[in-house]
């Protein structure tokens, strides 16, 4: 199939009001704060007001119709797999993670299988880890079909960890948007985080499963654990931070 080309239009036309404008580095922490009464990049800053006036065109080319009921995955290559494998760090209260390498190793395989292209990275320093992504996110995926990074790390809720530092899991993701990476909109861009979210343990629950002969009496009987959240599907309309809104009929994010 021949890609056809769509242009995306974003127009805001806004008033926002807040109190200080921070800027957040991949910590998610504010390190400065920027205040004027003159014009800068088409921004009108006053104290405690912004107003934005712009207009901003992107063009991104469609992969598949419309109102396709599937991704297409039919281009030359089926795209970029890219595994981060974390088992030691510079952090001292972050244990060693045993048994990675081989979690490694087999997602190489499952990958390998679906023909993607794979790469794995060892214990990387956050700016490593990045430069990596970055590297992937610039190039031409016109003839891919998708993208997929898996992070193999320890983790808190909304935080992973790097060899050398913790960063905010979006902080991934933002790289493929389809303003950043426009070669990839319209097509999937799969992130795998094996990591804990808290430090609370789940304590599962058993399932059992008896069979009776005709009198009623036990015969065998099995029995296995799954986690207490296990099948759960949630999904939301938004990622964490944006909303949106149905203006006659048209979706304005």
């Amino acid at each position: 199939m021949t890609d056809e080309c769509i242009t995306i239009e974003h127009i805001t036309s806004a008033t926002l009001k807040m109190s200080a404008i921070d800027k957040h580095d991949a910590l998610g922490i504010g390190c400065g704060e920027e205040s004027a009464s003159s014009p800068s990049n088409g921004f009108t800053l006053n104290a405690n007001t912004i107003n934005i006036h712009k207009h901003v065109a992107h063009v991104a080319c469609m992969p598949t119709e419309r109102n396709a009921m599937e991704y297409n995955m039919n281009h030359k290559r089926r795209g970029l797999a890219l595994i981060f494998n974390h088992e030691y760090f510079d952090i001292p209260s972050l244990e060693s993670r045993k048994g990675t390498n081989a979690d490694c190793e087999k997602l190489k395989k499952a990958f390998k299988k679906l023909d993607f292209e794979v790469t794995d990275h060892k214990d990387c320093k956050l700016r490593e880890l990045l430069e990596w992504i970055e590297k992937a996110a610039t190039q031409d995926h016109s003839d891919n079909d998708c993208i997929a990074i898996a992070i193999l790390s320890h983790g808190e809720q909304g935080y992973l960890y790097a060899k050398d530092v913790m960063y905010k899991i979006d902080t991934i993701w933002h790289y493929f948007t389809a303003v950043s990476c426009p070669t990839l909109a319209g097509k999937p861009k799969l992130f795998f985080i094996q990591a804990c979210r808290g430090d609370r343990l789940d304590p599962g629950i058993k399932l059992q499963k008896t069979e009776t002969d005709g009198d009623g009496l036990s015969i065998s009987s099995m029995s296995y654990k799954i986690p207490i959240h296990a099948d759960f599907l949630i999904s939301y309309s938004t990622i964490p931070g944006k909303s949106f809104l149905l203006l006659n009929n048209k979706l304005m994010q």
